[in-house]
Parts: C-alpha cells; structure tokens; sequence
C-alpha cells in the first residue's frame, strides 16, 4: 500500500488480489487455487445497492477470462429472487453488507446452502467486528473494503 498525503493508504486492485488468493490468478490458473473452477466461465453474482459499483465490479471482471457477472441485484428481496434463477454451476456471491431492505449478511447462509454452494465474498465500505465475525461464521470466504477515492 502506498501512503499518500492527507489521506488513507492507498489499496489498489485488493478485490483482485483477494480473488486471486482465492481463485489463483484467472489468466494463469494454478493447480494449487484454492477454489476449483469446474467450468470455463464462473459465473459472479453481485448484490450491492449503488448501481455505479455493480457497473464497476462489472467491468472489472470483464477483463478476465474465466469469471462473469451473470445476476446482480439491488435488494435483499431482489437478491433471493435472483439466486433462484442463477446457473447450477458453482460461482460467486460478491455482497455488500447495507441493502435497502436488509443486509448481505442475511444471504451468505442461503448461498452456502445452494447445491454447489456459492463462494461468498462480502464487499463493503466498512465493518464492524460483530459483522465480520458473523460472516465468516456464516461461511464467507472473506471481506474486502471498499475503497474511496484514488
């Protein structure tokens, strides 16, 4: 991370390197990922309540071979709707944690219990320890911060 004045450290790319960590990296894969990708495209499902970060998530994983934002939803309500319909192959759940009619949170238990369940990824501005313990316990593989700014 770089420091820069007047302001937080700086965290570029740290939703890719999480993915990376998770996945390996989507366009040298390695048989050590920790996640198998059982298909050539994953398919990635985002629930975030501003529409300008889905459309940036969006965009991020069009750079990349294997993964694909197939669903997104605004709400928690929209978000289960959704999740019925999605692919039966295994993909990934990318959550932010404050949604309009409730919180992310309250997903990643129905995502783990979908068959093949979906790999959880909680993506938010911030968290508080009770959150970030809840959501682990509930089987997300990890958090990333939003970041602001450049």
């Amino acid at each position: 991370m770089q420091l820069r004045r007047g302001g937080p450290p700086r965290r570029r790319g740290l939703l890719r390197q999480v993915l990376r960590r998770l996945l390996g990296d989507p366009d040298h894969p390695q048989p050590h990922a920790r996640l198998a990708l059982t298909q050539e495209i994953s398919p990635v499902f985002v629930v975030d309540p501003d529409a300008l970060s889905r459309v940036g998530i969006q965009s991020f994983f069009e750079r990349t071979r294997d993964l694909r934002v197939v669903a997104e939803a605004a709400t928690l309500g929209e978000a289960r709707i959704r999740m019925e319909g999605l692919p039966e192959a295994a993909g990934i759940l990318i959550a932010d944690v404050p949604l309009r009619d409730g919180s992310g949170i309250d997903i990643i238990a129905e995502a783990r219990r979908r068959e093949p369940p979906l790999e959880v990824i909680v993506h938010c501005t911030a968290v508080t320890a009770h959150t970030l313990r809840r959501a682990l316990a509930l089987g997300a593989r990890g958090v990333v911060l939003k970041c602001s700014g450049g």
